[in-house]
């Protein structure tokens, strides 16, 4: 004999009153058109949007140190091309 749904009690926390709840349809999100720069034949595959930002810090030069003790660029507060290395000890 086989067990039908409506032969089952609901759980007392999903038995409700009044009208009964509708559910509503997923919205769709439309995909969006991304313009490829590589040819349709090409194999190679397009880079993602973190890829692209890695790619984009990766370039960027970077400013050269600058040393909080002395104030000259180039080379930081423990770095031994500091005159003012071990002034703070003294």
């Amino acid at each position: 004999m086989a067990t039908f749904l409506d032969d089952c009690l609901p759980p007392e926390g999903l038995i409700r009153d009044g009208a009964p709840l509708h559910l509503l349809e997923p919205r769709r999100i439309e995909p969006r058109a991304t313009k490829s720069s590589l040819p349709a034949s090409s194999t190679k595959r397009e880079l993602s949007e973190f890829e692209v930002v890695e790619a984009v810090q990766a370039t960027r030069a970077k400013r050269p140190s600058q040393c909080t003790a002395c104030g000259e660029i180039g080379h930081i507060r423990t770095s031994r091309a500091c005159p003012k290395r071990y002034s703070d000890i003294v």
